[in-house]
């Protein structure tokens, strides 16, 4: 690798293919404790009208508007000496690019599946990474919950929340619920949470959020007309107002459980994919949420008795609520952008 000279910005890589809310709000995350540190970021992403769905007008001021612009855009950029460092939110797609940026400036790789790096650093924020499996020299894998990149928004969520319970002021029973569970490719998860609330007579006002790309919209809508004090929101991408405004949230075991957690927001969590069947066992392990099951396996019934239990125990939610706290802080982000920006510059003196 050539760490070269005076290079303007660091590169965001998003894969659009298959982002999603989570995935561009650790990307923003990132992108913005980078430039409280001084690197001035650059996103380089495919289709930002189809993928970045009501994203843009809520960009931070020092963030223009996505540009159309994929992997070969990025490495005329870097070509041009315009970037200084890239990260890549890797997907398996990107592979060539992220090898040939290496190349020429510090590549770092988002990963959660334990592909062979390609690049010179792992971040792997998960509940459970395992360092041991990147075959990378251990102060080039940054793995844990401590380097999740989260909004620093969160952090006034967490203070109202910690407010809230040393105030004592848990709902009992819980009165609001907040849904989030779905990505741009699935419904399945929603259906299931309206399929099980519609067993639950005393549940209070529910939030749906959902995607507009997601499959069979239509249909879920539908669903939520016909079903009282259930309301959605489409692309929602700052959750802060929500969970602030919630007593429990039905949601997945990807990021935004990493989100909860640090908030303090009880949860039952449902794993949309095999992966997150072990996040969700750790977290549930350690108190901070309610293992739901797995979407495809997981019966109404069973999870709308999970729902009226918790909607019930305030105290299992206060203490769920201060285990998520416990094991999740506000300070991923930065934590991840001051270990890049030093291995940046220890590299380029090498």
């Amino acid at each position: 690798m050539a760490v070269a000279g005076k290079r303007s910005h660091w590169g965001l890589r998003v894969a659009a293919r298959r982002s999603d809310r989570a995935r561009l709000s650790r990307c923003l995350a990132l992108a913005e404790a980078l430039e409280r540190k001084g690197r001035p970021v650059r996103f380089f992403i495919d289709e930002p009208q189809a993928h970045w769905p009501g994203i843009g007008r809520r960009l931070p001021e020092w963030q223009p508007e996505p540009e159309p612009t994929d992997a070969q855009t990025l490495l005329t950029a870097i070509a041009a000496g315009e970037i200084e460092a890239c990260v890549f939110d890797g997907d398996a797609f990107d592979a060539r690019c992220i090898e040939r940026a290496a190349n020429y400036v510090l590549s770092i790789e988002i990963d959660e599946a334990y592909r062979q790096p390609r690049g010179h650093v792992i971040v792997n924020p998960g509940l459970t990474a395992d360092p041991a499996r990147y075959m990378l020299p251990p102060d080039r894998i940054l793995c844990g919950v401590g380097f999740a990149p989260l909004r620093r928004s969160l952090a006034d969520v967490r203070r109202a929340i910690q407010r809230r319970l040393a105030d004592g002021a848990i709902a009992q029973p819980a009165d609001r619920l907040l849904v989030t569970l779905d990505t741009s490719e699935s419904t399945e998860g929603t259906a299931l949470v309206l399929d099980a609330l519609s067993l639950v007579p005393k549940r209070g006002v529910v939030i749906v959020i959902l995607d507009s790309r997601a499959p069979q919209l239509d249909a879920v809508m539908r669903r939520v007309t016909a079903m009282e004090a259930v309301m959605v929101e489409i692309d929602v991408y700052d959750l802060c107002d929500y969970y602030q405004a919630s007593d429990l949230v039905i949601g997945d075991g990807g990021d935004l459980l990493l989100e909860r957690m640090c908030c303090g927001m009880p949860s039952i969590s449902l794993a949309m994919t095999a992966e997150q069947q072990q996040s969700i066992a750790h977290a549930t392990s350690a108190g901070a949420t309610v293992d739901g099951g797995a979407v495809w396996s997981q019966g109404k019934v069973s999870l709308a008795e999970a729902i009226m239990e918790l909607i019930a125990d305030g105290d299992r939610r206060g203490r769920m609520a201060r285990a998520g706290i416990d094991l999740v802080d506000a300070f991923g982000a930065d934590r991840t952008a001051d270990a890049l920006i030093n291995l940046h510059q220890r590299l380029g003196a090498d």
